[in-house]
């Protein structure tokens, strides 16, 4: 938990070399998940490209030299409507640092977005991690449920 000797958590987004600072949410983000085997590799590979493309985004919630949280997503033109849409690929807070941290960092995706020319915004609500909470956030914030996804493992 935060203290009182504690610094203000600051928001900054990171570049394609540093990935590793957020590593320690990604993991805790997947862990949530219970489909979800992380994978470090891939993780740094899949990032690092993102990153360095100019595709994406992903900003760190730190404070004394440590990630808090982070918010990471790509920015796509969408086939159907040819809309330039920003996508959160993953949003994690550590639990003691929700509400005013996670929504600052929403906020500064939001920002990205607009200043990539994005015309709307998709963020993830995940069935298994707080979802009737975040279902009331995202509404109040402006957003509307748009479809579910089904997911079904294929086995060979």
């Amino acid at each position: 938990m935060s203290s009182s000797s504690a610094s203000q958590p600051q928001i900054r987004q990171i570049g394609a070399e540093e990935t590793g600072v957020i590593l320690e949410c990604a993991r805790r983000y997947c862990s949530v998940i219970p489909w979800v085997q992380f994978n470090e590799e891939h993780y740094f590979k899949a990032w690092y490209q993102i990153l360095a493309s100019g595709e994406g985004a992903v900003f760190a919630l730190e404070a004394d030299g440590r990630c808090l949280g982070g918010v990471g997503g790509t920015v796509v033109k969408l086939p159907l409507t040819g809309k330039i849409a920003a996508l959160e690929m993953f949003w994690y807070v550590l639990p003691e640092y929700r509400g005013s941290g996670g929504v600052r960092l929403l906020k500064r995706f939001e920002d990205w977005a607009r200043e990539q020319g994005c015309e709307e915004i998709e963020m993830v609500l995940l069935e298994c991690s707080m979802a009737d909470k975040l279902d009331r956030f995202y509404q109040r914030s402006g957003y509307a449920p748009t479809e579910r996804h089904y997911r079904k493992e294929l086995v060979a």
